[in-house]
């Protein structure tokens, strides 16, 4: 093999390998450029760091993981409500949790608030297609966000709410009392934001605990 061939097959495993690690750290909560640069540096032995660097995560944060629904082995600091509704944003929201917390918060909360269409002034009815539909919308969005915070070290309590979404968020933040809410910001045009406003601006103006609205 000539000198240029190896160089260009050498490059071309050095960029492999860089995509690769970015995924994997995209999905592990990490900063997917910093490994991106890294893995097109020196090719498989970035992956392998990062592969080594999240099973260590993992194995020092699974005593103090608690059970989905149980606040009892939850570790010391703030108690987050992330909502989420399916959208890049949100997904990013999640992925600022893991990245800003880690391992140490322990348990998260996920909350996925659907509108329910109204007909003549009813609610869709318990057991209706409509309804049915509705709750197997909510589940794939916090399956979603679960997976990706129990790929953190992050045990995840899933939460479901019918109804509008702002209203519904700043209700759970006063019955819990959580001490963090973070959201995506869902783009809309100026026109429509005047009229109708965004869900993210208003529990920013109404919840009683700080609010992180990740674009």
């Amino acid at each position: 093999m000539s000198f240029t061939a190896f160089i260009i097959a050498w490059v071309g495993v050095n960029l492999f390998f860089g995509a690769l690690s970015a995924l994997a750290a995209s999905r592990w909560g990490r900063d997917p450029f910093a490994w991106l640069f890294l893995g097109s540096a020196v090719g498989p032995f970035a992956f392998l760091v990062l592969v080594f660097v999240h099973q260590d995560d993992l194995r020092r944060a699974r005593p103090g993981l608690a059970g989905p629904g149980s606040r009892a082995a939850v570790a010391a600091g703030p108690h987050v409500l992330v909502a989420v509704d399916g959208s890049t944003p949100s997904e990013r929201a999640v992925q600022y949790v893991v990245e800003r917390f880690g391992p140490r918060l322990g348990e998260v909360s996920v909350v996925g608030v659907l509108a329910i269409e109204r007909a003549e002034g009813q609610m869709a009815e318990e057991g209706s297609p409509r309804r049915r539909d509705l709750e197997e919308e909510i589940q794939r969005h916090l399956g979603s966000a679960c997976e990706l915070l129990r790929a953190g070290a992050l045990a995840c309590k899933p939460i479901i709410r019918f109804g509008d979404p702002a209203t519904e968020i700043l209700k759970l933040v006063g019955e819990d009392g959580y001490d963090l809410v973070v959201m995506g910001r869902r783009g809309r045009g100026r026109a429509a934001k005047a009229l109708l406003g965004s869900v993210s601006e208003k529990v920013v103006r109404e919840a009683s605990c700080p609010v992180t609205v990740v674009s």
